[in-house]
């Protein structure tokens, strides 16, 4: 028999057992939350700091307080180091033959003690003919939203709402620049 049967389980009894698993449930369901932080913090992390090199990369390559005189980090850095960023990886996989045959010169031979030969300034307008300044963005932007889902799992709060914005930063694009169109000369870092 149910509750209020002649079992001995009803009544009384009964109203008590189910208000003491309610608590139970809702710390077990507190608990099993709380075991998602974690994964979702790890998650955060790794895709916060993906969007962040992106746009560290990006930087070589746009106009502005954040892009070509950055910091003690020369425009050409990576040119000379041979360290090919992500634009120059994106401008490679999305340009035409003789662009991509450009982009491997640019970054083949040495490169003068001092001052630039204007090679970045060349790298600079094919990486934005390509395309790859804004398939890098968008990138950016696609690991922002991995922040943002990593985020809706924690509770809401001041520290919750601080990492979001912080990788909200990293989302923003520079300042409006018009990407040109192919051919189509672009302003480059001056010399």
């Amino acid at each position: 028999m149910g509750p209020g049967g002649a079992d001995g389980h009803g009544g009384a009894a009964g109203q008590r057992g189910r208000h003491q698993r309610r608590p139970v449930r809702r710390t077990a369901d507190h608990a099993a939350a709380a075991a998602h932080r974690p994964a979702a913090l790890r998650r955060f992390g790794e895709a916060l700091g993906i969007a962040f090199q992106i746009r560290d990369d990006l930087l070589p390559y746009e106009p502005g307080p954040r892009g070509w005189a950055s910091g003690d980090k020369p425009a050409d850095s990576d040119l000379r180091n041979r360290r090919p960023a992500l634009p120059v990886l994106l401008a490679r996989r999305l340009a035409s033959p003789a662009e991509r045959e450009s982009i491997n010169a640019l970054l083949a031979g040495p490169f003068p003690e001092r001052g630039s030969d204007g090679r970045q300034e060349r790298l600079c307008r094919l990486v934005w003919e390509t395309g790859a300044v804004r398939e890098a963005h968008r990138m950016a932007r696609e690991q922002v939203e991995r922040c943002r889902a990593a985020l809706a799992v924690l509770p809401s709060g001041e520290h919750r709402d601080r990492l979001g914005e912080f990788a909200e930063l990293l989302g923003e694009t520079s300042p409006p620049v018009a990407e040109p169109a192919r051919g189509e000369v672009v302003a480059v870092p001056p010399a």
